[in-house]
């Protein structure tokens, strides 16, 4: 009978709904289409429609979604806006936008905050529940700081999450945060305050390209699964008279990142080994004459009778053919093209601003030992630092720098953590001494199949339920065995084992590196106003009467700032940096020092922020014109 016909093919079934994921978020934008029909926050214009409105920032299920502000005050009321014929276009709690770079300005009053409460909703007035979103506040400088009730997933502060530090090279950045509860409200939540050294910071004219300088005075945060939030800006006093604020910015870590790319597809399987061919038949012995030759076999595909067996090892029959080999396994992919520890370093040197980033850099390459330092505002170190892990390096950095009770200190040691920790993650600690080296691997034996290797020979990682019960970045950053990686906390990968190949002799016992010698610094003209100009010493004033001691090494060796106005290195004239007004200028490189660098820019002749900002290697800073630093 014919075979039974197939069934019919089933109907697709649909497929489940896509888990909520990073890549979820929706983007809030403030240029063009958006634009303002109502700006009355506070009741500032009319006691109705207390509210500013900002239409089209967004669509959200194929409909375009608005941004509604209202005072988050009882009954929409703030007694501390100005309307427009009181104030003009700067009113306070009036807002502006900026439609060609895609910011919104919102105007504050003097000692004052404005808590605001930010709605999204439909054409209709219906609200709209966003899954995912950013929203950032910059432009926060001169005297202003910022207020967030509790309601944010996370946030970015400068170049750090859930805590404030500088981006990139930026010394400066908002301070916090603290706990508050503005006045009129109950909700808590918290407050940043800008950095009283930032008393202005570049217009904004790209949101997704800020200057270091702009992310470290700026805040974003990150939501999901709400429809509103409630955020205050307030100005401490005749500062600055507004904040900016934006969706998605270049603060911190983007939201969704871009796609990794496709991994190559898996080499293609060998074809099979044919199978091994029948023996063939003997052939008979040739015929004498007159015989006559015997009848064909009766089956062309019978085998022959068995060979007769060696004497030396008789069988009653040969053993069955050997299976086919398996395939030779692929080539590995090639290694990447190992990476320079010590350009890496130099590299990190060359970015850091301050001696005590140096000193990160170098804490992070070669370990730190116990003891007295005598490098700039550094104690006693309590114990001895490995190298080549973030971890220690970040110790080594607060032990260095506690006793001088200077935290930035301790911050800009971090700084060249990070930085080897990010461009030299490649550099290992040597092997510890009780692991034996490796013996050569003996040449493989014949057998068919060669045995799997042996998962025995590298330890297996603690199991991930060790660090998941820590959910905060920083209880996890404090477990030797864990890290926070995508926002858990997740074990530290094992240590590879070590390499198959010889080695020329056993490894020696680890010696932890010396104290850093003090590093050979250029010298300059020290000149000022002030008496404390060139007094310094490692930080520190000195009580010796200013250029009276002889040579430069006799004036280290006591301890005792600069041996001449000609012979100060820039940490003896600068060192009190408390608003001394203390210049440094003409730096030379002793000749043990090497060839010298080329000269930077005299960048102190300019007194005015615009002619400063007018040369390229220069940067408007402290109220100072001074040289940018190098990439």
């Amino acid at each position: 009978p014919p075979p039974p016909s197939p069934p019919p093919p089933s109907p697709p079934t649909s497929s489940p709904a896509p888990s909520l994921s990073e890549c979820d978020a929706v983007t809030i934008t403030f240029g063009a289409p958006a634009g303002i029909s109502h700006n009355n926050v506070g009741g500032r214009n009319s006691a109705s429609d207390k509210y500013a409105l900002i239409d089209k920032v967004g669509t959200f299920d194929g409909q375009h979604y608005n941004l509604k502000l209202t005072s988050a005050l009882a009954n929409g009321d703030d007694p501390n806006c100005k309307s427009d014929a009181e104030g003009g276009a700067e009113a306070p709690c009036s807002i502006a936008i900026n439609s060609a770079s895609g910011t919104v300005d919102f105007f504050i009053r003097k000692k004052e905050i404005h808590p605001v409460t930010f709605s999204f909703e439909f054409d209709s007035g219906d609200p709209v529940t966003l899954p995912l979103y950013s929203f950032s506040v910059f432009d926060v400088g001169n005297e202003e700081y910022l207020w967030a009730a509790a309601e944010h997933d996370t946030y970015f502060c400068g170049g750090c999450e859930t805590s404030c530090c500088g981006a990139g090279n930026e010394t400066d950045h908002l301070q916090g945060p603290t706990s508050h509860s503005p006045d009129g409200m109950t909700a808590s939540g918290l407050r940043w305050d800008a950095d009283p050294d930032v008393t202005s910071v570049d217009d904004v004219t790209d949101p997704l390209s800020m200057t270091d300088e702009q992310q470290s005075n700026s805040v974003r945060f990150i939501y999901s699964d709400r429809s509103s939030f409630t955020l205050g800006f307030g100005r401490s006093s005749s500062g600055g008279n507004r904040q900016q604020f934006a969706g998605e910015t270049n603060v911190g870590a983007l939201i969704c990142p871009p796609p990794s790319p496709p991994s190559p597809p898996p080499p293609s399987p060998p074809p099979p080994s044919p199978p091994p061919s029948p023996p063939l038949p003997s052939l008979p012995p040739p015929l004498s004459p007159g015989q006559i030759a015997p009848p064909p076999p009766s089956s062309p595909l019978s085998s022959p009778p068995p060979s007769p067996p060696p004497p030396s090892a008789p069988s009653p029959a040969s053993p069955p053919p050997l299976p086919p080999s398996p395939p030779p396994p692929s080539p590995p992919p090639p290694s990447p093209p190992p990476v320079d520890c010590d350009a890496v370093y130099s590299n990190c040197r060359n970015e850091q601003d301050y001696s005590k980033g140096d000193n990160g850099c170098l804490a992070y390459k070669r370990g730190w030992s116990g003891g007295s330092n005598n490098c700039h505002n550094c104690g006693t170190t309590t114990r001895d630092y490995v190298c080549c892990d973030l971890t220690e390096c970040r110790a080594a950095c607060t032990d260095l720098y506690d006793d001088a009770g200077t935290p930035l200190n301790i911050e800009r040691c971090m700084q060249g953590c990070t930085y080897m920790d990010v461009h030299g993650s490649h550099c290992k600690a040597p092997p510890s001494p009780s692991q034996s080296p490796q013996s050569p691997p003996s040449p493989p034996t014949p057998p068919p199949t060669p045995p799997p290797p042996s998962s025995s020979s590298s330890p297996s990682p603690p199991a991930d339920s060790d660090c998941s019960t820590f959910t905060t970045k920083k209880k996890c950053q404090q477990r030797e065995s864990c890290r926070w990686k995508k926002k858990k906390c997740v074990a530290r990968p094992s240590p590879r084992p070590p390499s198959a190949s010889p080695s020329p002799s056993p490894p020696s016992a680890i010696s932890l590196p010396p104290p850093p010698v003090p590093a050979c610094h250029p010298l300059g003209v020290c000149s000022g106003n002030d008496s404390r100009c060139g007094h310094f010493s490692g930080g520190n004033p000195t009580s010796n009467v200013n250029f009276g001691c002889g040579s430069q090494q006799a004036c280290q060796t006591a301890g005792a700032g600069c041996s001449s106005s000609h012979s100060c290195t820039e940490d003896q004239c600068l060192g009190c940096r408390d608003n001394c007004d203390c210049i440094w200028s003409g730096p030379t490189t002793p000749e043990e020092c090497g060839t010298p660098p080329p000269s930077p820019e005299d960048c102190s002749i300019f007194t005015t922020k615009k002619k400063c900002k007018q040369r390229e290697a220069c940067r408007w800073k402290k109220k100072k014109c001074v040289a940018r630093p190098s990439p």
